[in-house]
């Protein structure tokens, strides 16, 4: 869990009567705090976080709130020195933490900073601290060169907005948000103190929840899997409101632990006729549903090898109760060439993909693929029309013809996906976040390298074997999926879909995506929402 910490209003009367902080995941509190050039004064709220602060570690938000000199910032950087050392002060990586605002305020805006630093170090080695402070700020409110940056939560430090703003734009940003570049980022999130004089259009507590996760996953991500990664509540009052607890969406880690032992599952279904050759495309389907299996294949001359088509060889999965019935399908469509899996339903698509016909096809020295499947998307309100423009984007005739042009002409392109489809892996991070972490373990993955990283939503893609080939490094099985049981999204089948494309970048591989419509994909992660402020 990411280390909440809570900004508490000055005038906050909530918390001498509210929940228990640390049974509503609070792990420390940032205390607003005045300074002048005559010096700075305790926090407001300073006896109330005696009272009712649980115990819990503290540490000053600091307004500078006039011109300083820099004897003045000196000044102010030794008075300030002694809140930071504490009992039960704020520590982030072991070193004392001061978050400003007022920047304006300085001396001057760079050198001003810089000496506060140096004072500010200078007397907490005199109090004992070897570690140089932490000096933080607000994104709407930058110090130059500070360690680290707050987002700005909506409404912190600011006037009344002219207009509501739309909070489903927060929860876009966040669920897209890039990797950023420079000083360390804390992400920040705000529920509305009293929703009856909300700033927020749609704002809700689903939502607050839904945002809090997420970004509480980016954190840990930022910060390589540590449990420690902040999270900044904008209100306290909000957070007890309208914070719930979550129900886990992921079992426990060691559940999906990857024995080292031979599988455990019963030996699948298998048969195959026709002589398969490396220098065939392989066309891996995973054929859950028969009738969109035949359509699929039927688009095709059985075999390809003619009208400009490559030679395809086809690796077939299909649920256990379906085989027979597939067999009979291929012998009906005259397919030439076929290795035909019977597989437990269970891990969607992608379970039989990686344990069955992607270790087939490399084993057969293919050089280039297509992976498709029958996709029906029942959850979403258009699955149909989206699974048909991720298939006639990749099984049309005028594709397979460029495909091995397009791949000669690109040698650093080793996926290739749908228009529409490459989406940054932030896009429900939260949901996938702890299956993801166990794969970047298992597999040596840096954490911080999933927030630069992208996927192939829907996992219909084309490209070059050899860029999968990485995912077989750790042998799953398939007792590490979930049992099927309607989920649509959390599990590992869904953390793969993301991991087939980071593996992917991870060795240098580059996505191309095709060009095309996309209003047939589905706006993942709040792609219908409007810029925050909307017009």
């Amino acid at each position: 869990m990411a280390l909440w910490l809570c900004c508490l209003d000055c005038e906050d009367t909530t918390s001498a009567s509210g929940p228990d902080p640390r049974a509503c995941g609070v792990r420390g509190w940032l205390l607003e705090a005045d300074v002048s050039p005559d010096g700075p004064v305790a926090p407001a709220n300073w006896e109330l976080v005696q009272r009712c602060g649980a115990g819990l570690p503290f540490g000053l938000d600091c307004r500078l709130v006039a011109p300083f000199t820099p004897a003045q910032e000196t000044r102010a950087a030794a008075e300030l020195a002694p809140w930071l050392v504490r009992d039960g002060s704020l520590r982030l990586q072991g070193r004392p933490v001061l978050l400003l605002r007022g920047a304006e305020q300085f001396s001057h805006r760079r050198f001003g900073p810089k000496g506060l630093r140096l004072a500010l170090n200078s007397a907490l080695r005199r109090l004992g601290c070897a570690l140089p402070v932490l000096l933080a700020c607000w994104q709407n409110d930058p110090v130059h060169d500070a360690d680290a940056v707050i987002d700005w939560a909506a409404g912190k430090g600011e006037q009344p907005a002219p207009r509501p703003l739309n909070y489903e734009g927060y929860l876009l940003d966040a669920h897209h948000r890039p990797c950023p570049t420079g000083p360390w980022r804390i992400p920040a999130v705000m529920a509305p103190a009293d929703p009856r004089n909300s700033p927020f259009l749609n704002a809700s507590a689903e939502l607050y929840n839904e945002w809090l996760e997420l970004e509480s996953s980016w954190s840990e991500f930022w910060l390589q899997g540590s449990a420690e990664a902040p999270v900044v509540l904008a209100s306290w009052a909000g957070h007890q409101r309208w914070w719930r607890a979550p129900q886990p969406l992921t079992p426990p880690l060691e559940t999906i632990r990857i024995p080292s032992a031979a599988p455990q599952a019963p030996e699948p279904l298998e048969t195959s006729w026709g002589t398969m050759q490396a220098h065939h495309l392989a066309l891996l389907v995973h054929g859950f549903h028969l009738p969109v299996l035949r359509r699929i294949l039927s688009r095709l001359p059985a075999g390809g090898g003619s009208d400009g088509l490559p030679s395809l060889d086809l690796y077939l999965t299909v649920p256990e109760d379906r085989y027979e019935a597939s067999i009979g399908l291929l012998q009906q469509l005259s397919w030439p060439r076929l290795q035909l899996f019977g597989v437990a339903n269970r891990g969607r698509d992608l379970a039989p993909f990686l344990l069955r016909a992607l270790p087939s096809a490399l084993a057969n020295g293919h050089q280039q693929f297509v992976k498709v499947h029958t996709k029906a998307s029942s959850h979403l309100g258009d699955g149909k029309r989206w699974a048909d423009h991720l298939l006639d984007s990749l099984v049309s005739t005028s594709f397979l013809q460029q495909l091995a042009g397009l791949l000669e002409n690109n040698p650093d392109v080793g996926l290739i996906a749908p228009s529409g489809t490459v989406l940054p892996c932030t896009v429900s991070l939260g949901k996938n976040a702890g299956h993801l972490l166990h794969l970047c373990q298992l597999y040596g993955i840096q954490p911080r390298s999933l927030l630069a990283s992208q996927f192939i939503a829907g996992t219909m893609m084309a490209g070059r074997l050899e860029a999968l080939r990485p995912l077989l490094q750790v042998p799953l099985n398939l007792e590490a999926f979930e049992a099927e049981a309607g989920q649509t999204d959390g599990t590992l089948a869904h953390a793969l879909e993301r991991w087939i494309a980071v593996m992917a970048q991870a060795q240098g591989w580059q996505i191309q995506e095709l060009e095309g419509f996309t209003d047939a994909v589905p706006r993942f992660g709040y792609g219908w929402a409007t810029d925050p402020s909307p017009s």
